[in-house]
């Protein structure tokens, strides 16, 4: 049947080759042959054959049944063959026949003899078979073959973005590519004003997807986005308004706007303004959709994507040029009005371009089920409902699934009706008008002795006695032939043939997958099955109404525009034909699936998607009922008129566009008297079966080893990654599908796998990918990018498990850019902001100064760090680079530019003019220190340096006296007893500069009681209180604003371990250098006498002890400590320095040597 496919020798069961063993089944075992035209297997896929066998006990009233296959035994005469058995019930030996095709790629004629085992007691028939009855020849056999091709499982594109009704996304995305806000001729701005909230307008144009709700700590507002001022911020009335604008240094005429936000900060209307000079003051509207103004679905905030924009907005329709454009909202339209959220937009994309003729906006099925609706879900503009998803047993043309090879023949239907009882018979033909025909009367069409519309079948013999009709083809020359397409067919026949053969009937989503190859490939705009918008027609036709009927003209590929007055034989484009182009051949070898017939397929419609017919339990059960309808219930094949739509297109046609693939006009109300049994000249169908195929397993591996094979079941394969990184992700190709062709597509997705979208051009076994974004978001947010690998192949598709990329956010973010330095070290100072946790280091002339890790109690994430160590730096500009390390994994990195202030002039130590603020040179030894006024002394800005004999440098390190200077003891420093406030002891200064005395350190103290102004900003300052010393920033520990310059230079001590008792920070017992980086001591050369408490007795102190002064990290209120405060080093509330409780003479004396010689302090000098 069908294209000459022949069942070869005769159908039946000898007595002798039944088994007739006591205790077992009579399994039966025969053979025939089957043969069948242009057979072919190649790289992509294969036809077969389908054969149905049926066996009828001789006598009235008797039926045909399915003839069950066992599951063993079976075999084909060549090992070139396979014999693949179908079995819908999933019943043991139950097999209602099997598929026929090439096992190795080949074409031509195929020859195979089958062999078969039957239990011949496994009829359905109510009495059992009995061997007698095949020795006596009272078992009749038919077997039914039906030629299919194969469709593998895999991904592939519906809607070709042309035809009427064609599928389409949901909304038509502006694709990166056409959108020309990010361009650098382009500026913004808003509404927003400057101040401490202020938002960039560039913010709506960064490209970034931030699909995130989660509000920004310090706004209060969702992260990546721009929004206009919000409730409080500015005094504006009821009208108050806002707006987001962009400038162009050109003029543009835009076509299409995309704006993606976040629910409730959606205006309910909004206009779309543009300005056609570049000084133009007053702004015009622009139409939106051909509306003066848009309403707030016009905004996506569905937040699968926010960029780019899934709903681009037709806008514009005049195609005025502008050279700026605006989005303006009036507050009063937003939800809540004028003490509601300000308007919010995530990311605002514009087109030029005529995007509904460049962008492919079919839709990608990639899945066996179909979400509907969304911006990448399944719709069309027919009027129908397109929400949800599609049921998983809807067959939506993703699993693989046999299809016939050509349209239901003349010959095929005959078959099918001579197996029927009368009142089945009826039904699939004209119902009870077929009493009234004469034997040799044509049974379909308005004529009786003569063939309508080339429609052969005729009544060859009555019925007597309630027993079947006989129907056949008459073959008669020029007009009629069993080989060609029936037309006169129902949806109603549809079903019943379905269910009676074991088949199921197909949807137009697998119609439209029979037409095209897998994705990648894109769908040509307005393609005929044949994958080209060019044909053919036929006109005359050669041999016509025999088996080797076929068009004269040797390129016409269709039949089509009422040349041909009806179908042509199946196949018959397929003579002379040297490409599936020429012979009107679907991608995958479907033969007239345009032209020739329209063909009936459940539609995607609302009540076409409530068929169920994936799962072989659903296919036809071989069975009708009674009144010859198909017995499967309308849960499952529904019988609404609109759930079948015609497809391809008919001889009877003129409009090309009913030939093209994603055509639906016939979408609904093809039966417009809701009559599905209603026939029609030019409508057939063809049949399917779903496929089995083998899925494969994928195995993907990271850049850092972990594969998808490595990791436990449930979990994920990670690795982590940096903003901006180019990555790989490795695969390789399963041994299964070399040597085929196939196709490979990597998915993604940034919403942790609710929705996934194909990478487009990205089809190698390997994945380099680069788009990695994470910016502007909240502290410690990771990005995720998942991906997916599928492969779609002949034999089997193969599907790897998700791998996960965690992208750090590792944009670091300035305070400032420039900065200026003087002598003192002294700067404004840099913060950086970052998102997560980091470890800064400082670069410059190849010296990298390590800041450390910042981990803030508050979280905010920020790391502020004063100048880094500029005393590098020579006059004029210079760069320094700020490098992040964030989670000791990616590194990122930005530059300040510094400039260095010129040296004042230097004078020396002696000078008569000495002007404060110059250098200070000193004579004794060339040393050289900076100066600084507090308002009444000019002091030094550096310690002494100056080398006496006995004096130290912390830790025997001559780098430290560099750095801090020099450590001396109270001899060294001062070296004499003096009395009065207002000393000017020289000490260890040079001459015509003294050691500080204690007014002149209170004098100072007062100048500011913020100890940080007195702290170098060199980056050395400390907080010991803390596990690590590096925790805070360095700002709170100084800004010498003073321009003091104070550094922690620490001291030498000698035992002490004063232990005050009214709560006051606890002092370690130390002999030795101690306190470098956490405190500065200095030596004052006035004195004090001193008083204590001892055993709750007053009494005063017989001994003069010296006074100093010390500044730490805790002192922020002053900076001078003096002899009587309970903090002193040299005695305390409990006990003396020389560890006596008496005031004896000996302890007297013990301190007093201590004090003269074992502490060295630092000395700072300040002018006569």
């Amino acid at each position: 049947m069908a294209n000459n496919v022949r069942i070869k020798g005769d159908v039946r069961v000898l007595a002798n080759n039944i088994t007739n063993e006591v205790g077992k089944p009579n399994v039966a075992t025969f053979s025939f042959t089957v043969e069948w035209d242009n057979s072919w297997r190649d790289k992509f896929n294969y036809d077969a054959v389908y054969v149905s066998l049926r066996h009828k006990y001789r006598g009235e009233g008797e039926l045909w049944y399915p003839v069950y296959l066992q599951d063993a035994g079976n075999a084909v005469s060549s090992d070139n063959y396979t014999l693949e058995l179908k079995n819908n019930t999933g019943t043991v030996n139950h097999n209602e026949g099997f598929f026929l095709y090439r096992k190795h790629d080949g074409t031509g004629t195929s020859t195979v003899e089958v062999t078969l085992k039957w239990d011949i007691q496994s009829t359905d028939r109510p009495n059992s078979l009995r061997i007698g009855d095949f020795r006596d020849g009272n078992v009749l056999m038919s077997a039914m073959a039906v030629e299919m091709v194969y469709i593998p499982r895999g991904a592939y594109r519906i809607g070709d973005n042309r035809a009427v009704k064609h599928f389409r996304n949901n909304y038509l995305p502006l694709l990166e590519k056409f959108d020309i806000v990010p361009y650098a001729d382009a500026y913004f701005t808003s509404s927003v004003k400057g101040g401490p909230l202020y938002v960039d307008p560039k913010m709506a144009a960064n490209q970034v997807n931030d699909i995130s709700t989660d509000l920004n700590p310090e706004t209060g507002m969702p992260t990546n986005a721009w929004y206009g001022d919000k409730v409080g911020e500015d005094e504006r009335d009821e009208r108050g308004y806002q707006y987001w604008s962009c400038s162009f240094a050109r003029e543009r005429r835009i076509k299409y706007i995309a704006i993606s936000s976040v629910p409730g900060y959606v205006p309910s209307k909004w206009k779309l303004q543009g300005q056609t000079t570049k000084d133009a003051r007053d702004w015009v509207d622009i139409d939106i959709n051909g509306k003066p103004a848009g309403t707030a679905a016009d905004w996506d905030t569905s937040l699968i994507r926010t960029y780019p924009p899934i709903k681009a907005l037709r806008v514009n329709t005049n195609n005025t040029a502008y050279f700026n454009i605006r989005i303006y909202v009036e507050q009063v339209d937003m939800p809540g009005g004028k003490d509601g959220n300000p308007p919010l937009i995530k990311n605002v994309a514009i087109a030029e371009e005529d995007l509904k003729a460049l962008v492919d906006n079919s839709v990608l099925i990639h899945e066996p089920q179909t979400v509907m609706g969304t911006f990448a879900g399944l719709a069309a503009d027919d009027g129908d409902n397109w929400t949800g998803t599609t049921d998983v047993n809807y067959p939506n043309g993703y699993p693989a699934f046999y299809v016939m090879k050509y349209e239901v023949s003349q010959e095929q239907y005959v078959a099918f009706l001579n197996k029927l009882t009368l009142q089945q018979q009826r039904a699939r033909t004209i119902g009870s008008a077929m009493d009234a025909l004469n034997e040799g009367e044509y049974v379909f069409g308005n004529h009786r002795d003569k063939p309508s519309y080339r429609n052969g079948i005729i009544l060859l013999k009555k019925s007597f006695s309630n027993e079947p009709m006989v129907f056949d083809v008459k073959r008669e020359a020029g007009k009629t032939d069993p080989t060609l397409a029936c037309n006169y067919l129902t949806a109603a026949d549809m079903l019943a043939y379905a269910d009676w053969s074991g088949l199921r009937p197909m949807t137009e989503m697998e119609y439209e997958k029979l037409c095209r190859p897998f994705y990648p490939t894109e769908t040509g705009r307005g393609d005929f099955p044949w994958n080209s918008t060019d044909k053919t027609e036929a006109t005359t036709l050669l041999q016509s109404a025999t088996r080797y009927e076929r068009p004269a003209d040797g390129a016409a590929n269709v039949n089509f525009g009422k040349n041909i007055m009806g179908p042509m034989r199946v196949g018959a484009f397929l003579s002379g034909a040297t490409s599936r182009e020429t012979a009107g051949m679907s991608f995958w070898g479907v033969m007239e699936s345009g032209g020739n017939l329209s063909e009936l397929y459940y539609s995607a419609g609302s009540e076409g998607r409530l068929f169920r017919g994936l799962s072989s339990n659903l296919h036809g059960d071989c069975y009708l009922a009674p009144n010859g309808e198909t017995n499967i219930g309308e849960a499952y094949w529904p019988r609404h008129h609109n759930a079948f739509i015609l497809k391809g297109g008919s001889w009877a046609d003129t409009d090309e566009n009913l030939l093209m693939v994603s055509n639906r006009t016939y979408c609904r109300d093809y039966y417009k008297s809701m009559d599905i049994s209603t026939r029609d000249s030019c409508v057939t169908f063809r049949l399917g079966q779903t496929a089995r195929q083998n899925t494969l397993k994928l195995d993907l591996v990271l850049q850092n080893g972990i594969s998808t094979a490595s990791v436990a079941d449930g979990t994920m394969a990670i690795d982590t990654i940096c903003h901006g990184d180019v990555y790989t992700i490795s695969g390789v190709l399963p041994e299964e599908m070399k040597g085929k062709l196939y196709s490979v597509v990597w998915y993604k997705s940034e919403n942790k796998g609710r929705t996934w979208e194909p990478i487009e051009g990205k089809g190698d076994q390997n994945l380099t990918y680069s788009k990695f974004v994470n910016i502007n978001t909240n502290e410690d947010v990771i990005m995720e990018y998942w991906f997916k690998k599928e492969i779609y192949g002949e034999l089997a598709d193969a599907k790897s498990d998700p791998v996960v990329l965690r992208v750090l956010n590792t944009n670091i973010y300035l305070n400032r850019y420039t900065d200026t330095l003087d002598v003192y070290d002294h700067s404004l100072g840099v913060r950086v902001n970052v998102s997560m946790k980091a470890e800064f280091s400082w670069l410059f002339q190849g010296k990298a100064q390590h800041v450390g890790y910042d981990v803030l109690p508050d979280k905010l994430q920020k790391s502020e760090v004063g100048a880094p160590l500029y005393a590098y730096l020579t006059p004029g500009k210079s760069t320094y680079v700020v490098a992040a390390e964030f989670m000791r994994h990616c590194r990122a990195y930005d530059t300040v530019q510094v400039y260095r202030e010129a040296e004042p002039a230097a004078q020396l130590s002696d000078a008569a003019d000495w002007k404060c603020g110059n250098i200070m040179i000193d004579t004794r030894d060339g040393k050289r220190y900076r100066t600084v006024s507090d308002g009444r002394s000019c002091w030094m800005a550096d310690n002494l340096n100056y080398m006496i004999v006995g004096s130290r440098c912390y830790d025997g390190e001559v780098a430290n006296c560099d750095i801090y200077g020099r450590l001396y003891n109270w001899k060294q420093a001062v070296g004499t007893w003096g009395t009065g406030t207002n000393l000017r002891i020289q000490g260890a200064c040079p001459a015509g500069w003294h050691v500080p005395n204690e007014n002149e350190w209170l004098n100072l103290g007062q100048a500011s009681t913020d100890g940080k102004s007195w702290r170098s900003q060199r980056n050395l300052w400390v907080d010991a209180s803390q596990a690590d010393p590096h925790i805070y920033p360095y700002t709170k520990l100084a800004n010498n604003a003073s321009r003091f310059s104070a550094l922690p230079a620490g001291g030498y001590f000698f035992s002490y371990n004063a232990t005050p008792a009214n709560g006051s920070t606890q002092l370690k017992r130390v002999t030795g250098y101690y306190d470098l980086g956490e405190k500065a001591w200095w030596w004052c050369s006035s004195w004090k006498e001193a008083s204590y408490i001892n055993n709750n007795t007053s009494a005063n102190a017989l001994t003069y002890i010296p006074y100093y002064t010390a500044v730490d990290y805790n002192n922020t209120v002053s900076l001078v400590q003096t002899a009587g405060n309970a903090n002193s080093i040299f005695y305390g509330p409990v006990q003396y320095l020389g560890n006596s409780t008496s005031i004896s003479a000996e302890s007297k004396y013990a301190a007093m040597v201590a004090i003269e010689n074992n502490f060295y302090f630092g000395v700072r000098c300040v002018k006569d």
